[in-house]
């Protein structure tokens, strides 16, 4: 999943209202719901939710609007979600690999005799269980891994989004990076084709445990295989690769309609910081007390990476050289 994060719209002419950002910037909300959430309906609620936030028109009068907009919806998100994980590993393998693998039955609630309905299952699988695995991580290191190696973001760049210092998003990317790697690397076929854990062989278990559905929609499953890719060892790769979550064009339509044109309060400078702060973040000791200073910008994000782009080498994710104050983000100990 490779989501184009350039703004949109930022070009001459009249100021964007707030429904035209939020459309243009759909897909990647969207996108960053499904992950952190784990499910559609769950994302499209929070999307519904971000509607209605009060300080949703706020984001109009950050110079990078979109940002403005997907650092409120991180923050909201991590927050609603709290500081825990949803779920454990051996939960998901509770799941899935309880069973002993068994070969596709056409006859199976949910493909229901019709061999076409597999292509689909075994994609909408490859994703939910990625997707799920990601759950079992802290909502703080969660969103982490999402803006950079999902969205591309670079970790000072994220660190700014989510109004952290950045030393403390690295430990929570690494954390990221290392339960993921530590998880999926012996189980997961698309890490490695020797791993027993194949789609093939669990979807008829995902299925009757009602684990997954069959997709409202095929706008988002690709043509080929779900197999078909290289083998990714990295993890950014490999949940970059996955196929972009949609909404149906019924939910954007209801999302749309729900987004008012309120102007900004009066008093947003007060939410505001100067953009030369930004620049100093990496030396504040302790930017959680302030978010609301996350609506300022601009932010730069990094060049979207390619699917089998492995993760940045001069760009080395390690705790920053304040040790001494990375146990105070609770976000990491999940």
């Amino acid at each position: 999943m490779v989501l184009d994060k350039t703004p949109t719209l930022e070009m001459q002419g009249p100021p964007p209202t707030l429904r035209q950002v939020f459309a243009a910037e759909l897909p990647r909300l969207y996108a960053v719901a499904y992950h952190m959430g784990g499910s559609r309906s769950e994302a499209f609620e929070r999307l519904r939710e971000l509607v209605a936030l009060p300080q949703a028109a706020a984001v109009l009068a950050a110079p990078r609007p979109a940002d403005a907009l997907l650092a409120l919806f991180a923050h909201h998100i991590e927050e609603l979600l709290g500081r825990k994980a949803e779920k454990s590993f051996q939960i998901l393998d509770n799941i899935l690999r309880d069973d002993i693998t068994h070969p596709i039955d056409i006859n199976t609630r949910g493909i229901d005799g019709d061999f076409g309905r597999v292509h689909p299952l075994l994609w909408e699988l490859k994703r939910t269980c990625l997707t799920s695995v990601l759950g079992c991580l802290s909502p703080g290191v969660r969103i982490s891994f999402i803006l950079t190696d999902l969205l591309g973001y670079s970790p000072t760049a994220s660190a700014a989004l989510l109004g952290i210092n950045e030393s403390a998003f690295r430990v929570r990317l690494t954390r990221a990076r290392k339960r993921l790697d530590n998880y999926l690397a012996p189980l997961c076929q698309f890490v490695d084709r020797a791993n027993a854990c194949n789609c093939e062989g669990r979807l008829g278990v995902a299925l009757s445990k009602e684990f997954i559905d069959f997709p409202p929609h095929t706008d988002d499953i690709p043509h080929a295989p779900h197999d078909s890719g290289p083998e990714l060892h990295d993890m950014g790769a490999l949940y970059r690769a996955l196929p972009t979550i949609m909404l149906t064009e019924k939910q954007r339509e209801e999302l749309l309609a729900a987004c008012t044109e309120d102007s900004p309060p009066e008093d947003l400078e007060e939410h505001l910081i100067d953009m030369d702060d930004l620049e100093d973040m990496q030396d504040m000791q302790d930017m959680r007390g302030h978010r609301d200073l996350r609506l300022a910008g601009p932010i730069e994000p990094d060049h979207p990476a390619g699917p089998d782009e492995p993760a940045q080498p001069d760009d080395p994710i390690m705790p920053g050289p304040e040790p001494l104050h990375v146990p105070s983000d609770p976000a990491i100990n999940g």
